[in-house]
């Protein structure tokens, strides 16, 4: 197999042939926003399971499950959320 030629620091190809840098592996404002959300969600979360019951009858044993997997949730969903920027791009590229 062939070597791929990455110049340009990665992203898609523009129309010259030359690679745009930034273009692809960015992460967008809002997902960096959910990835901070979600880590403090996370952190929270394990706060309030170190404050839970042996037996698991407190409010604390019932709400860390729930921060800490939405904690997570958010950290996916910030690691998939779209850049609005490069969007704009490849339509200008078209037209």
């Amino acid at each position: 197999m062939a070597k791929k030629n990455r110049k340009g620091g990665g992203g898609f190809p523009a129309p010259d042939g030359k690679y745009a840098p930034g273009a692809a592996g960015t992460l967008s404002a809002l997902g960096k926003k959910l990835i901070l959300v979600g880590l403090i969600s996370v952190a929270g979360g394990f706060f309030v399971l170190s404050r839970t019951d042996p037996y698991g009858r407190n409010r604390a044993s019932h709400l860390a499950p729930y921060l800490l997997l939405g904690g997570y949730g958010l950290i996916a969903a910030g690691l998939l959320a779209k850049n609005g920027e490069t969007e704009g791009r490849s339509e200008a590229m078209k037209g």
